[in-house]
């Protein structure tokens, strides 16, 4: 008998934080962090460099346009399973998405977050 994984959750409050300011607005090209239970390893997974990809350890990050469309997916820099960081692609244009975490085929509810043009944070 297989154990049953547990569905990925992203948090419901600061979810889905700029990785510079952990300011809810995610710029287009730019780090992002995601917390939440169950959205990767036990143990930290560790990308070895550029170019990263876009699943990591059985875990992978979309973006999907709120108003519908095609989803994006994330360049991933690291996964375990209570954090994870990732690259959103510059082509993504700016609006509000929908954020999902896929781990071992499993997919979370989504987060809605806005994208925008730029947002300075240090």
């Amino acid at each position: 008998m297989v154990p049953a994984m547990a569905q990925p959750a992203i948090s419901a409050s600061n979810g889905v934080l700029n990785a510079s300011s952990y300011l809810p607005d995610i710029a287009r090209g730019s780090w992002f962090v995601i917390f939440g239970s169950n959205i990767g390893p036990a143990s930290l997974a560790l990308a070895s460099g550029s170019p990263f990809p876009t699943e990591l350890a059985g875990t992978r990050v979309t973006f999907t346009p709120a108003a519908g469309g095609t989803a994006t997916d994330a360049r991933l820099w690291y996964t375990s399973a209570g954090q994870l960081a990732g690259l959103l692609p510059s082509g993504a244009p700016a609006g509000d998405y929908d954020v999902r975490v896929v781990f071992n085929s499993q997919t979370s509810a989504a987060r809605r977050v806005r994208v925008v043009e730029r947002s300075f944070g240090f």
